[in-house]
């Protein structure tokens, strides 16, 4: 009887099989599937603080952590192509100090920003820079 089953379904006896090598061993709670993305490290939306609106086109973003400066990018923007975000240091967690630029405002400035690794990326620190206008802008 045994011998019908296995020579009917040789595919399923190679796939149990494949399953089993691959999982010896595993211990999924602590060795969790991490999809393949590198997380930045600091996520900042740029706000005008006067009128709430969003004032991220045109800033320039610097993450510094010690000797390392990365200049930040175009996290995310709407459907008018509006930036709403800037990110940064993509995978790489540290004790930031995050420096918003925009000509007309003050410069926006915030240390110990600290970042951590995650089970599978960094923990992503997500702020919100409310420029202030300057006198003349």
């Amino acid at each position: 009887m045994f011998d019908s089953i296995s020579s009917a379904t040789p595919g399923i006896w190679s796939i149990l099989f494949g399953v089993l090598v691959l999982t010896t061993g595993c211990d999924l709670t602590d060795n969790p599937l991490c999809p393949a993305v590198i997380e930045p490290a600091v996520v900042v939306e740029v706000r005008n603080a006067v009128s709430g609106g969003l004032e991220a086109d045109g800033v320039t973003g610097t993450l510094t952590d010690g000797a390392v400066r990365d200049t930040m990018i175009v996290a995310e923007a709407n459907g008018e192509g509006e930036t709403i975000s800037l990110q940064g240091a993509l995978g790489r967690p540290g004790t930031y100090e995050v420096t918003i630029t925009k000509d007309g405002f003050e410069p926006w400035v915030r240390s110990g920003i600290e970042v951590a690794e995650g089970e599978c990326n960094v923990q992503t620190a997500r702020l919100t820079a409310e420029l202030q206008p300057t006198s003349d802008g």
